[in-house]
């Protein structure tokens, strides 16, 4: 791991000495995820969703522990991931019809939000727009109700 060294100098280290400060780090971000916890959940939580580097260090297996952290993994069986696929979808046929918000043009937007496979599904997802600091856009009605988006699919506002 790289790390900073005396004389105001970086490096590589390894061992413990590096791991257990990821390792809090990790458990710090988790208890704030999760804030009612005990820490035997978070530590267990932390141990069940490491990723497995046994394969990697055979001569070593099962002489590592639980495996490296990886909070990926850990938020993965709890969150859903949403993300913006592609650029919004701009209908503007109330304006010149092509295809951009031009000044003086009511728009409407279409924006389509996939949820990861590799995630838990999203329930009762809304979305909320806005442009602060921008005199020139007025934003007439910023939510949007996308219901629930299943993990690996994706969904579009207003359907």
């Amino acid at each position: 791991m790289f790390s900073t060294l005396p004389n105001n100098q970086y490096g590589e280290l390894s061992g413990t000495s590096m791991a257990s400060p990821q390792c809090a780090g990790a458990a710090g971000v988790v208890w704030a995820a999760f804030p009612n916890q005990t820490n035997a959940w978070i530590t267990q939580a932390l141990m069940d969703y490491s990723y497995d580097i046994d394969p990697l260090n055979p001569e070593y297996s099962g002489l590592l522990g639980a495996g490296r952290v990886d909070l990926v993994i850990l938020f993965s069986h709890f969150f859903p991931r949403l993300t913006v696929v592609g650029d919004p979808y701009v209908n503007d046929a109330m304006g010149n019809g092509d295809g951009r918000a031009d000044p003086g043009e009511t728009v409407q937007l279409t924006i389509t939000l996939q949820n990861d496979p590799d995630w838990q599904d999203a329930n009762d997802v809304q979305a909320i727009l806005r442009c602060p600091g921008d005199p020139w856009i007025t934003i007439g009605d910023s939510t949007s109700t996308y219901g629930s988006i299943p993990a690996g699919l994706q969904v579009h506002n207003g359907e």
